[in-house]
């Protein structure tokens, strides 16, 4: 009997153990490709689309990014790297130390973090993964518009403004294909290459066939963010025609606009004592940046530590709606302020040392995501204007902003442009205009006033006035559009140079 029992026992550990190897020789080998199915693959999408916008939003955003005391870091001897940026300080000296405080640069790394760890990694595998080939040229098509957008970001930063001119000379970025290895040291290629590969990638997404027009998430990217990235890769390009077809047709696929004033929702008391407003509440429109129709593709972030100066409003159409920022909330601000020791001081007194200048980190509703680099419907209806107004067609450029403002503004005091601007000069103002009120906050305006420079009747000289501590200005030919490489790439690879922007 104790010898049957023994041997059961045997037998059982014998067959747990070999239940135990098998779990253990189950695992592929170390080294070993481990995304072997399209659902493992598609995993990889999961990564983070985020990126700092910072240097961007003090360069060309019309707004500065800081959370220290203004007049004491501009009388800093030995100015910090931010300082220098929105503070417009562009001589030869100032250039240098900001490249020698540029060590590293998260935009910079964010941007092929993605093309490393997600879009090369797709396509290289996509043919030898298990699964449906449907889902695998969608997840090669997205993986192309992804790269293709990643590229194009680092070359609007790093690089000069496309100029049809000089493209085909002045220094790019590295663009790094799937056939690249991390482990070998490439050059950058010019402007016009780069930009040659980012149109390659995002029309064989588009003309794959495969990019759904509907992504589970819209921090994904679908067919119509497609189209709408080779719409401001062909402006950049200069390519007007063939920018206003792409735009076109990602309006035709989703075309639809959040009606700012229609669907503003009014608050209850809150911290009931700043407000004056008879009934106590504020207006106040948050869009759901996932759920909102307007955006195609979304990259969020907070709206964190950013000021514009009193003067901003006046830049922007009265009234013109944007993200929450409605007029009404002003006058309660303005209440508040009046509150606190008479008039004489307010919120950016305490945060940044200088009176009047706003914030939305002061607006209620602030502690919400914004779509702060994708692509929605209003870029493509401003982007149409101007391929029109290029044309010689300014009804037609006004008409589209028109559609776009009637969705901005009150329906009591919206007044079309369409047959009342009938001049170029004109016709540009007003597109800038609009352009800045719909891209406060955003990379857009870096990008849209960065190719608007290399032509001098779209040129914008931007200023920011300090006060006392002065006027400064910044030039459309200022080195500062064009960013540094950080240095851990300079000193890393001998075959990348800083770029220029004279």
């Amino acid at each position: 009997m104790k010898k049957n029992r023994l041997y059961i026992a045997i037998l059982m550990a014998a067959a747990l153990a070999a239940t135990s190897c098998s779990d253990f020789t189950d695992i592929k080998p170390k080294g070993k490709n481990l995304l072997s199915t399209t659902d493992e693959l598609e995993l990889l999408f999961n990564n983070d689309i985020d990126i700092s916008l910072s240097d961007v939003y003090n360069i060309g955003g019309s707004v500065i990014n800081t959370s220290r005391q203004i007049p004491a870091d501009l009388a800093m001897p030995n100015k910090e790297r931010s300082t220098l940026l929105w503070s417009y300080s562009d001589s030869p000296a100032d250039i240098q130390r900001i490249q020698q405080l540029t060590s590293s640069d998260s935009y910079y790394s964010s941007c092929y973090k993605w093309v490393g760890r997600i879009c090369n990694p797709v396509i290289n595998n996509a043919s030898m993964a298990s699964g449906s080939e449907q889902k695998k040229a969608a997840l090669v098509a997205e993986a192309k518009a992804l790269r293709s957008y990643a590229h194009f970001l680092l070359v609007n930063k790093f690089a000069k403004a496309y100029n049809p001119a000089t493209a085909s000379t002045d220094g790019g970025v590295i663009y790094m294909t799937e056939d690249k290895s991390i482990d070998e040291i490439y050059a950058p290629s010019t402007v016009a290459k780069v930009y040659e590969q980012c149109l390659k990638d995002v029309n064989d997404a588009i003309n794959s066939g495969a990019l759904p027009e509907v992504q589970p998430t819209k921090t994904r990217f679908n067919l119509p963010a497609a189209y709408a990235l080779k719409a401001n890769i062909l402006m950049c390009m200069q390519q007007y025609t063939e920018a206003a077809e792409a735009a076109e047709a990602a309006l035709k696929l989703e075309g639809g606009l959040d009606d700012y004033y229609a669907n503003v929702r009014q608050e209850p008391r809150w911290l009931e004592y700043i407000h004056r407003m008879p009934d106590d509440k504020y207006d106040c429109f948050t869009s759901e940046y996932l759920e909102s129709v307007e955006n195609y593709f979304v990259v969020p972030n907070y709206l964190l530590n950013l000021w514009s100066e009193p003067d901003f409003e006046n830049q922007i159409e009265p009234q013109y709606g944007h993200y929450f920022l409605n007029p009404r909330i002003k006058e309660q601000y303005k209440g508040f302020y009046e509150i606190l020791a008479g008039g004489m001081t307010d919120q950016s007194t305490n945060m940044i040392g200088l009176r009047g200048w706003d914030s939305p980190d002061n607006m209620p509703g602030m502690m919400e995501y914004h779509n702060v680099a994708g692509f929605a419907t209003p870029q493509m209806y401003i982007l149409l204007a101007e391929c029109y107004v290029r044309n010689g067609d300014i009804d037609k450029g006004m008409d589209q902003l028109d559609h776009l403002r009637q969705f901005r503004l009150p329906a009591d005091t919206y007044a079309p442009l369409k047959g009342t601007v009938t001049n170029e000069t004109t016709a540009i103002e007003r597109i800038k205009q609009t352009s800045l009120g719909e891209n406060i906050w955003t990379v857009w305006n870096f990008i849209q006033r960065k190719r608007w420079n290399v032509q001098p009747e779209w040129q914008t000289t931007l200023t920011h006035d300090f006060g006392d501590n002065g006027i400064h200005t910044l030039s459309p030919t200022s080195d500062l559009w064009v960013f540094p490489f950080p240095l851990s790439v300079i000193q890393g690879n001998p075959n990348v140079h800083y770029n220029s922007n004279k």
